[in-house]
């Protein structure tokens, strides 16, 4: 949704949707609360470490 509704390329949804896939598994429960500079921050590292 976040890809659609700003309007980004199909290959800019998809990276953002797979970090934000990741993320999610770092935390219990149903609901994702990553903000989007904190989505936007581990996808520019190189490595997988999560920093909170």
């Amino acid at each position: 949704m976040h890809g659609l509704l700003n309007q980004h390329s199909s290959k800019e949804t998809i990276s953002f949707a797979t970090v934000v896939a990741a993320l999610k598994h770092t935390v219990a429960g149903d609901t994702n609360l990553f903000q989007k500079h904190e989505v936007d921050a581990f996808a520019q590292q190189t490595n997988a470490a999560i920093q909170r």
